[in-house]
């Protein structure tokens, strides 16, 4: 209850200040509960989405935990899996202290039979789909490839060519296959392979090639895609678009963020076809506890 007036007074006065707010709140909270002598075991709802077997299917999205600082600590949340980023790699760009994080928590959680998965979130700040923003994704792609669970293609970002209402479906075609050929081989270099998905973002309005786009990822064998549903009026609009996009995609694992508001949600969100759900709002808002002890829920709702 405290944390909740806290955090609603600071986001009265200032958004970004909010989500600051929480990231510390949640990451020194949580690190001052592996002190105690509690075992914190994650809620259990298994799935077996993309090769990776997952406690549950609720996962927190990219964008609270930049730098894999909050790994060591996070399994308190009861998320499923997290993701880490966005990393928007470029020519000069330094990963030392991430992937030292990112090494921290795989010793800690080294025995752990039940552990969280991870994902990296790649992004580039380039506003083409040319041969650098290939090179970016890339040498995203093979600094994290040892350290987590599956890597993310972000094609979201505000100024993304795929967010133009008429994106270039042809420039995208050759930059989805040349993100897949590294990858492939990457898997030779490294030994094996990790799955690898592409974030895109759902316009409630403008989405009239959004068929043509799920295809494109399905057709160059991603592992899955995450549907980012931003500024959509409600969940009910939500789940009757996810209706639709599941018959385009059949098989494809759908990985949704953004509208979920409650674990009521979240369940209607798989039931109507996602695979995994993402949260981020909901961390934000309700702290640690309040979200793991509605993770915990999950199986209790229809």
């Amino acid at each position: 209850m405290f944390y909740r007036l806290v955090i609603k007074l600071i986001g009265r006065i200032n958004q970004p200040l909010m989500h600051k707010f929480a990231y510390l709140y949640s990451y020194m909270f949580c690190k001052l509960c592996h002190f105690l002598p509690l075992k914190f075991s994650l809620p259990m709802s298994p799935v077996e989405v993309m090769g990776l077997c997952l406690s549950n299917p609720i996962g927190l999205a990219g964008g609270f935990d930049r730098q894999g600082k909050f790994l060591r600590y996070s399994d308190i949340t009861g998320f499923g899996f997290i993701e880490v980023g966005t990393v928007n790699v470029e020519p000069n760009y330094q990963a030392i202290e991430f992937i030292q994080n990112l090494e921290k928590a795989s010793q800690q959680f080294s025995n752990a039979d039940n552990r969280q998965r991870w994902g990296i979130n790649l992004g580039s700040h380039r506003n083409s789909l040319d041969k650098h923003a290939v090179a970016d994704y890339t040498k995203g792609m093979e600094l994290f490839w040892c350290h987590v669970d599956y890597l993310v293609i972000n094609l979201s970002r505000p100024g993304s060519p795929v967010r133009a209402l008429k994106p270039d479906l042809k420039e995208l075609a050759n930059f989805l296959s040349e993100i897949q050929h590294h990858h492939r081989q990457l898997a030779l270099a490294k030994g094996h392979s990790i799955p690898i998905v592409v974030k895109i973002a759902i316009d409630p309005v403008n989405n009239e090639l959004l068929n043509d786009l799920l295809l494109l990822i399905k057709e160059q064998d991603f592992d899955g895609v995450i549907l980012a549903f931003e500024n959509w009026p409600d969940s009910k609009a939500i789940i009757e678009r996810l209706h639709t996009i599941k018959t385009v995609v059949d098989s494809l694992p759908l990985i949704v963020v953004g509208g979920v508001r409650t674990m009521a949600d979240a369940k209607q969100l798989l039931n109507a076809g996602a695979s995994l759900v993402q949260l981020y709002t909901t961390l934000v808002q309700s702290g640690p506890l309040k979200t793991r002890q509605a993770i915990a829920s999950l199986n209790a709702l229809k």
